[in-house]
């Protein structure tokens, strides 16, 4: 017998937005919409683009992010180590109830900083 093989999903980001505000001391990076393994990437080289430097903040505004998993969990874990190397300091602002939840219960919250 015979199979057909396998079509290739496609993986990708359905409902994730990045917007980035930068000041001298301070980068706002606005999240909205899905965090999870797909779209988790696209934080990653947002946040090394901004190349943070030593006394430098970075806030992640989480306000409009309406889902995050356990990639997206590993992704904000990720960029504070990032952000830590190279000196600076990331921090999380505005969660939403679910973010908040998800957070608490992989005690994520206990290693990322909560405005």
């Amino acid at each position: 017998m015979r199979t057909k093989p396998r079509a290739r999903r496609s993986y990708h980001p359905v409902d994730f937005a990045v917007a980035v505000k930068t000041s001298t001391r301070l980068d706002v990076v606005r999240l909205s919409g899905e965090l999870d393994f797909c779209s988790a990437q696209e934080l990653l080289d947002t946040v090394d683009s901004l190349r943070p430097g030593p006394s430098r903040l970075v806030v992640l505004d989480l306000a409009q992010l309406g889902f995050c998993d356990a990639g997206g969990i590993s992704a904000l874990l990720r960029a504070q180590r990032s952000v830590n190397a190279a000196g600076g300091r990331l921090m999380l602002h505005g969660p939403s109830a679910h973010v908040r939840k998800i957070l608490r219960l992989t005690r994520a919250d206990e290693a990322l900083e909560l405005l």
